[in-house]
């Protein structure tokens, strides 16, 4: 063939070319999915042969709400692994996690979103935001965390906790230290409990969740509105997140000046998670088990979190997406779970016991209090609304 003819031959052939690989032999994330790219990924995460190399000057960007502890450890070993860049896009909290999510449309401010749970991922499937997509290694997910029946997911499990009130029991009134059994003990030490604004931060939409659960909504003699508005009365703070409730506030938290923080540390209860306590005593080992927070377990007094990751409607880099979906579900990702962000792994027989040394209670020795998180979908905005209004009843929201 003459030089002529092989130049004319290759520009003929380039533009079918071009939609599938670039001009270095490898796929192009814009234009094809990790699907299609024949890639499935090894699930310990630490094989980069297994895993797509994306071209250099690949970005993922991730956006997640106020806590994302193992966010920069994955995104280096996911960069290891594929050659993508990963950014991190923070919100100030899950509730406006989901505001971004909602307000973007379908040219959003990142290409994946970590952080909406059972209680939210449901508004951001309705408003047809996410991208949907079922990870190869889909079976890793055990089918007690799948909480929507379509395919593909919309949305991919990531990690798990109970959120739950945690109290101080070396809290002294007068002279007998703070003991309590139930809700009703934390409506009358109310001015001594700080909770997350609901509308913004997960603890506290999974405390108002336990509530709904446990009064019930629309009951003749006293109901969550009622049991709220006592909350109220009896001097309960909002705080606008976890961190300015648990971190600033709460009295045995790593925030108390008794322990090293720069808190106020003037609650005793406080909404966290059934692991904190032994979160605490994993993260600051020198202070002892007498320090330990109690969580309440009792039946219907826990809110199970699920938390997922999920790819957005409109990013221009699907396949990247997609891999970093697979990579959440391997060991190296779901090993972080407890160590880096407090709460459990996904995937089965990944053990948490190197940090929280069984000083935990055991998933599945209680009863968490259950919504349907199709129902939350329908209800969430008017409860919410129903909360808000309550607040400002009490002059504590404007």
């Amino acid at each position: 063939m003459s030089p002529t003819k092989a130049i004319v031959a290759l520009l003929l052939i380039l533009p079918l070319m071009s939609g599938c690989l670039d001009l270095f032999g490898r796929d192009s994330p814009v234009q094809g999915t990790y699907a299609d790219m024949g890639f499935v990924g090894d699930p310990t995460g630490e094989d980069s042969a297994l895993w797509p190399q994306f071209p250099e000057g690949t970005k993922l960007r991730v956006m997640s709400h106020s806590f994302f502890g193992s966010f920069d450890d994955a995104a280096a070993q996911f960069t290891a692994l594929t050659g993508a860049e990963v950014e991190l896009v923070e919100a100030a909290g899950a509730g406006d996690l989901l505001s971004q999510v909602l307000a973007a449309g379908t040219s959003p401010d990142a290409d994946v979103v970590y952080g909406l749970d059972n209680a939210l991922v449901g508004q951001a499937i309705a408003g047809e935001r996410l991208r949907g997509f079922t990870p190869a290694h889909a079976d890793r997910v055990p089918e007690e965390f799948r909480f929507w029946p379509s395919t593909p997911w919309q949305a991919t499990p990531t990690d798990h906790g109970y959120i739950a009130i945690n109290w101080d029991p070396t809290h002294r009134i007068g002279e007998e230290n703070l003991n309590i059994h139930n809700l009703y003990d934390v409506r009358t030490h109310a001015d001594l409990f700080v909770t997350d604004d609901p509308r913004r931060d997960s603890p506290g939409l999974g405390f108002l969740l336990i509530t709904i659960g446990f009064f019930g909504e629309n009951e003749p003699f006293y109901d969550w509105q009622d049991y709220w508005r006592d909350l109220f009365a009896n001097n309960v703070t909002i705080a606008s997140n976890w961190g300015a409730s648990y971190v600033d506030r709460f009295s045995a938290g790593y925030g108390a000046p008794d322990y090293g923080g720069t808190g106020l540390a003037d609650k005793a209860l406080v909404t966290s998670y059934t692991e904190s306590p032994a979160y605490e005593s994993y993260f600051a080992p020198n202070r002892g088990n007498d320090t330990l927070a109690v969580p309440l377990i009792g039946s219907n007094m826990t809110w199970h979190q699920i938390q997922t990751t999920a790819i957005l409607n409109g990013t221009p880099v699907p396949a990247a997406a997609e891999a970093w979906i697979e990579f959440t579900l391997t060991d190296y990702y779901q090993a972080m779970s407890a160590s880096y962000n407090g709460v459990y792994p996904i995937v089965a027989d990944m053990s948490v016991d190197d940090v929280y040394a069984g000083k935990d209670p055991t998933p599945g020795s209680f009863v968490p209090t259950f919504v349907d998180p199709a129902y939350i979908g329908i209800k969430l905005p008017i409860w919410l609304d129903a909360w808000a209004e309550i607040c400002r009843e009490s002059g504590k929201c404007e």
